[in-house]
Parts: C-alpha cells; sequence; structure tokens
C-alpha cells in the first residue's frame, strides 16, 4: 500500500499495473464465472468503472489511479 499511496493522492507515480490490464484481468474473471454459471455483479460494475477510466484516456495509467477518477466523477455528478 505504501507504494500506491501517491496514486491513490493523485500524485504521479510509476505504472506498475495498467487500467488496461485491469480490464483484461476482470473480463477474464467474467468469462470464468460465466463459464461456471457463476454471476458476478461486483466484478461487472468493477469492469464498468475501469472501462470508463479508459474510455476517458486514462488506460495506460495505473489501476489504482481509478480512485482518482471515481472521486472526479463523483463530483461532476454532485454538481450536475
Amino acid at each position: 500500500l505504501p507504494l500506491k499511496t501517491p496514486n491513490i493522492l493523485g500524485e504521479s507515480a510509476p505504472v506498475a499495473f495498467d487500467i488496461s490490464n485491469m480490464q483484461k484481468d476482470l473480463r477474464s474473471m467474467l468469462e470464468t464465472g460465466g463459464e461456471l454459471g457463476v454471476s458476478m455483479p461486483t466484478t461487472d460494475g468493477v469492469l464498468s468503472n475501469y472501462s470508463a477510466a479508459a474510455e476517458s484516456g486514462l488506460a495506460a495509467h495505473d489501476a489504482v489511479d481509478v480512485v482518482q477518477f471515481m472521486i472526479e466523477q463523483s463530483k461532476r455528478h454532485k454538481e450536475s
């Protein structure tokens, strides 16, 4: 966690595992769950958040940068 604190706080830090790779892994989890007949709504919701972050241009950013993305999305939602 100490290595990810700068990312969580919105500061610059090296990318260890990017949002694009997180999307790939989440899709793989959902595919496996589907093959086993297991519903994974939380994982599906998480994938939606990562996909929104990637679509906003953050695909190459560290996966924990999704925290700041979600904070910004929440602020925008409150303002509208």
